[in-house]
């Protein structure tokens, strides 16, 4: 439940982090970093409908993770209209590399702040 509760603190602060150098303001999908969080998102949304508990938990937390991202990134993006445009080029296979794609990406940045709560904890924070 460590693992958990540390992602959960990782998605917190990354959703609820403060953006600097002002609002970034995006009107499409088409910036490509942008599209790649967008197809995060939706491997997250697809995997909340899985049966295996460890994946739907896991998908949430990638879900406000990317989420927030995104909103801090270009917090006026339609997402509603990203995602519609993503859903349509996504086929099964980038379902699939999509999801290696994002879970490393996820499992890179929670042993990076997990470091971070270590190298916190043993200077007394």
């Amino acid at each position: 439940m460590r693992k958990i509760g540390m992602w959960a603190c990782a998605a917190a602060a990354l959703l609820f982090a403060p953006v600097e150098g002002g609002e970034a303001v995006a009107t499409n999908a088409g910036d490509a970093a942008q599209s790649a969080d967008v197809r995060c998102l939706i491997v997250m949304l697809r995997l909340q409908a899985s049966s295996n508990e460890t994946a739907k938990s896991s998908s949430l937390l990638g879900s406000m993770y990317y989420l927030g991202k995104l909103d801090g990134r270009a917090p006026s993006l339609d997402l509603e209209a990203a995602l519609i445009e993503q859903f349509g080029k996504m086929q099964a296979a980038d379902t699939k590399n999509e999801a290696v794609r994002c879970g490393n990406e996820m499992s890179t940045r929670g042993q990076a702040f997990e470091k971070i709560g270590e190298d916190l904890s043993k200077k007394g924070y």
